[in-house]
């Protein structure tokens, strides 16, 4: 095995990084949408994708051993050492898959944040209505995994004022 091997699965992380990005942007959409009846299809999506991205990794690692052992390289470079350990052709090319699985990764913690962003907004206002009507506060399940029975008495108007 060698480079272009090791060159073709970077490309390949890079794509699946792509499509996790393309479907994190799929569940902001639906968030944004109220159309929670699809968040558990967009979810399974994104681990598929994630699993799909583990299983590259696992692919480049063993790849990249023969590597490791033709350079004298540590048991795990980073994409410059490697890049630095090859012939001058490859400099580039190493050095444009850092680039791009850099900028995958960024905009996928963007998006993961945002959509992140959203659901604690939406955790929220469910807690704060379930308060108003006087449902159970605090979660419905206690340390040990019991109900709660922390309920909070129903009220319109807070008399404490």
């Amino acid at each position: 095995m060698g480079l272009s091997e090791v060159s073709a699965i970077l490309w390949r992380e890079r794509q699946l990084l792509d499509t996790l990005a393309f479907k994190l942007k799929e569940e902001h959409l639906l968030l944004l949408a109220g159309e929670q009846q699809w968040l558990s299809k967009a979810t399974l999506e994104v681990t598929e994708v994630l699993e799909a991205i583990k299983a590259a990794e696992l692919s480049r690692a063993l790849e990249t051993q023969d590597l490791i052992m033709e350079f004298g390289l540590d048991p795990m470079p980073t994409l410059d050492e490697l890049a630095q350990a090859t012939p001058a052709a490859w400099h580039q090319t190493f050095s444009d898959h850092k680039s791009g699985l850099m900028a995958a990764l960024a905009k996928i913690a963007d998006l993961a944040e945002l959509n992140r962003s959203i659901l604690t907004r939406h955790l929220s206002a469910i807690a704060d209505t379930l308060s108003m009507l006087g449902e159970v506060t605090g979660g419905s399940y206690d340390r040990a995994g019991a109900p709660s029975t922390n309920v909070a008495p129903s009220r319109l108007v807070d008399s404490s004022a």
